[in-house]
């Protein structure tokens, strides 16, 4: 069974789990292991301490950013990867692996892509998710040929260009690698074009959903995330510990740079003091043959020091 065919099965599933029989990603080092040999990207992922893994109660999965402190939050809904894992239970547990990993490298694609970065005032939400998924879902489908290609929107796009005689505005796509116009070579925006322009009305059902486009994504509320799910508390409280205690440090350095540089200053400044009171010494006896403009050479000779002053703080 491909991945897609086991993702729209999950898509059609209503099968509620009790806690215990829930199947937590996090915990099978299996899984793990396999990430770490096969997508190792998505295990750096998951396990990075910027990330926070909740349980999403309708759909597969989404993905957002806490507003505050830029972290990210990947929701997956773990009865509909239960029922996934139960479908292959003793005879793919390899297909089961590979649609899981495929399924939050959607996610992590749509952060890599910066997909948050879109203005969405002006912008059909739909059509550029559609757009968005496209692009992402054909990059894994290069790795994973079961996973999905869009291929239906694809030959619908082409199709209405020929329909609509705009050969020579829009050039057709295609999903095969190295093609002259291949999928990949055109980016969401420009896919959003195309279903935008050509007023394509397409209703696959989408994987996941984002809070940045006006989406809901709710977490599911019976303690299964509590119970289950990654829980950062405890590492993001090392981190803020480690953030206070770096600030102190930083603090304490600021400290002892501006204690030196106060000792430094006083320095000059005394050498300053004694440099005037010997040229003082040295001139009283001369001081007055000399003309009116030479008491110019003590204030120059004071701001000679001066300026050996502020250079060694420059240097400093």
């Amino acid at each position: 069974m491909t991945s897609d065919e086991l993702i729209n099965l999950a898509f059609g599933s209503q099968q509620i789990y009790p806690l215990f029989e829930l199947y937590i990603f996090q915990k099978d080092k299996y899984f793990l292991e396999y990430l770490q040999i096969n997508y190792p990207s998505v295990y750096d992922f998951i396990t990075s301490k910027q990330l926070t893994i909740k349980h999403l109660k309708d759909g597969i999965a989404a993905i957002t950013i806490n507003q505050t402190t830029g972290n990210v939050i990947l929701f997956i809904n773990y009865h509909k990867i239960t029922y996934i894992r139960n479908i292959c239970l003793g005879m793919e547990t390899e297909s089961f692996y590979e649609t899981l990993a495929c399924l939050i490298m959607h996610e992590q694609l749509h952060y890599m892509l910066k997909h948050f970065r879109v203005p969405f005032d002006g912008y059909n939400h739909k059509q550029l998710n559609i757009a968005q998924d496209m692009v992402i879902d054909n990059m894994i489908h290069r790795i994973n040929p079961g996973w999905r290609n869009w291929q239906t929107v694809v030959d619908e796009i082409n199709n209405t260009i020929d329909k609509l005689n705009k050969n020579t505005m829009f050039n057709k796509i295609s999903t095969e690698e190295n093609s002259k116009y291949d999928l990949l070579n055109f980016s969401d925006l420009d896919i959003y074009f195309y279903i935008s322009e050509l007023n394509l009305k397409n209703e696959q059902e989408r994987i996941d959903k984002h809070e940045w486009n006006g989406d809901k994504v709710t977490e599911d509320s019976n303690g299964a995330e509590q119970e289950h799910c990654q829980n950062n508390d405890t590492e993001n409280s090392q981190e803020k510990s480690k953030e206070n205690d770096e600030k102190q440090d930083n603090s304490d350095k600021k400290d002892n740079n501006n204690e030196i540089n106060k000792s430094v200053e006083d320095i000059f400044d005394k050498l300053a003091s004694k440099a005037r009171e010997r040229i003082a010494q040295n001139t009283n006896r001369k001081i007055a043959k000399l003309n009116n403009n030479n008491s110019d050479l003590l204030d120059k000779v004071i701001n000679k020091l001066q300026m050996v002053k502020n250079i060694t703080f420059l240097i400093y």
